[in-house]
């Protein structure tokens, strides 16, 4: 990752950070640095000084203030890759599911067929 890269990565997820703090706050009344600090599990200062984008988060300490701000760290940092392939596997797994279910119609409807052509023709006795 070059210098940009990882600016513009922290630029992300302290800018999305305080927005997901802000909308978190309307919904459910105020949400303090504190408060977020408690949950994350985090030292008050580090919180304010990586929500203020004067310090790097470390990994754990991004998805701790995630957590605690009930989002991910993809959706604070421009990094959604994950969530869409996620998201990409859960469909192919429900489109595995319905051909599943489909395959025994299929079958049932190939048993039906069969008993009916067994009915229509005439029997040799």
């Amino acid at each position: 990752m070059t210098k940009k890269t990882i600016s513009t990565i922290d630029r992300s997820f302290q800018a999305k950070s305080l927005r997901r703090k802000t909308q978190l706050s309307k919904e459910n009344g105020p949400l303090s640095f504190q408060k977020i600090a408690d949950d994350s599990n985090l030292n008050v200062m580090v919180v304010r000084r990586i929500m203020g984008g004067r310090q790097t988060p470390k990994l754990g300490e991004a998805y701790a203030i995630a957590a605690a701000l009930r989002t991910s760290v993809g959706e604070l940092t421009n990094s959604p890759e994950r969530a869409a392939l996620k998201a990409s596997a859960d469909k192919i797994d429900k489109i595995m599911e319905e051909r599943e279910a489909l395959l025994v119609k299929l079958q049932e409807c190939d048993s039906t067929a069969a008993l009916i052509i067994d009915n229509l023709l005439p029997k040799n006795s």
